[in-house]
């Protein structure tokens, strides 16, 4: 799936042109299972794009990225008729996100700027998760 979005809005404090707060112009994800009926077992991922937004407010601008793609993959396997395991590892790509945020002493067409530089943070942990299920339907 992929989305491309596109706006133009007037800008009520710059009168200016620009696109809308908080949108993310271009988003996807992938998403991909096979199913192993003889093993009794099936395997998968999701893989979903960086993102990027903008918000703007009177006296700030703040910008946020979430860099990398973000990977998760799972397996699961039957063990009896109405018990499967199934184990995930998340965030394979370290994914992690970073602000950068323009704060102005009054608007922000006539206000002097401070500009705060990006903050990273640490990437996401890479996650692993076990999982237990009971289940009376087939795999």
């Amino acid at each position: 799936m992929a989305n491309k979005r596109w706006s133009k809005v007037t800008d009520p404090t710059t009168l200016t042109s620009r696109h809308s707060s908080r949108l993310w112009p271009l988003e996807w994800n992938l998403n991909v299972s096979q199913v192993l009926p003889r093993q009794g077992a099936s395997f998968g991922f999701d893989l979903y794009s960086g993102l990027s937004q903008k918000s703007f407010r009177y006296n700030y601008v703040s910008a946020v990225k979430l860099h990398n793609a973000y990977l998760s993959t799972g397996i699961e396997k039957r063990l009896q008729p109405d018990l499967v395991l199934r184990v995930e590892l998340q965030n394979l790509t370290k994914r992690g996100n970073r602000t950068a945020t323009a704060i102005y002493d009054g608007p922000r067409n006539s206000g002097s700027q401070d500009l705060r530089k990006l903050t990273p943070k640490a990437p996401a942990a890479r996650g692993q998760r076990l999982r237990w299920r009971r289940s009376t339907s087939p795999l």
